[in-house]
């Protein structure tokens, strides 16, 4: 399975060989911001896809908005929840 850490410092990408693991760090930064590879394709295809039609600044301010709903109930996360799906849509690291 290959995974993609969404920590916006690190950004790392690996496989593992079992499917299964129960608790994923990535072996770079060693943080558990970690989400399957594909989900984070599937999510920047999405992104990719609203900007198309969105204009860019409102949309970031949306996701900021939510990304602050996401820290209120994660408040141990230090960093938008959406930041490295968001500038992967955009074309790469902003």
């Amino acid at each position: 399975m290959r995974y993609k850490c969404l920590n916006p410092a690190c950004r790392h990408e690996w496989d593992t060989r079992g499917e299964y693991a129960k608790i994923i760090r990535c072996p770079s930064c060693h943080k558990g911001y970690v989400v399957e590879k594909y989900i984070f394709d599937e999510a920047v295809a999405e992104d990719r896809k609203v900007l198309d039609y969105a204009e860019a600044k409102a949309y970031e301010a949306y996701l900021d908005a939510l990304s602050n709903v996401v820290r209120k109930l994660f408040p141990m996360l230090p960093f938008n929840p959406f930041q490295v799906i968001y500038e992967e849509a955009k074309g790469g690291q902003c």
